[in-house]
């Protein structure tokens, strides 16, 4: 276990699963979608990851000039599939970040394993029925 430090500028740091994306050895640091936490997310994450976790897959989406966004609770893995909300957090380029560094090196997935999955409403201004992340609607079951 490894704690890092408290961001008291950043109260919703504590919902630790946006800020990254982790499937083995690979990990993507997301750019979360809601503007004022985008400051979670800092060089001592990667740190971590790096030096003290050893991964040598580290990805950052905050390092690349990019406007995609994704927030981890958009994000459900279920051993072969990689599910991909598109909502108020998480965009389509955010999607096809995820879809390019995933399937690149997973020998097990390829990229129509990585799966959007449309949340947003007709108006595009909510999420359908409310909900924030894919994850806030469904969960993974394993079938054993």
């Amino acid at each position: 276990l490894i704690c890092l430090p408290p961001l008291e500028s950043h109260p919703d740091c504590l919902f630790v699963e946006d800020t990254m994306v982790a499937i083995q050895d690979t990990v993507v640091l997301t750019r979360m979608g809601h503007e004022s936490r985008r400051g979670e997310v800092d060089d001592s994450i990667k740190s971590v990851l790096c030096e003290q976790l050893g991964l040598k897959n580290v990805y950052d989406m905050n390092d690349d000039s990019i406007e995609g966004c994704c927030d981890g609770g958009d994000v459900l893995y279920t051993g072969r599939h990689l599910f991909v909300g598109i909502t108020d957090r998480t965009n389509q380029v955010g999607f096809q970040y995820l879809r390019n560094v995933f399937a690149h090196h997973h020998d097990m997935m390829d990229a129509a394993d990585v799966v959007p999955i449309p949340m947003m409403s007709l108006q595009g201004a909510d999420s359908v029925g409310g909900v924030l992340h894919l994850k806030s609607a469904v969960t993974h079951i394993d079938g054993e």
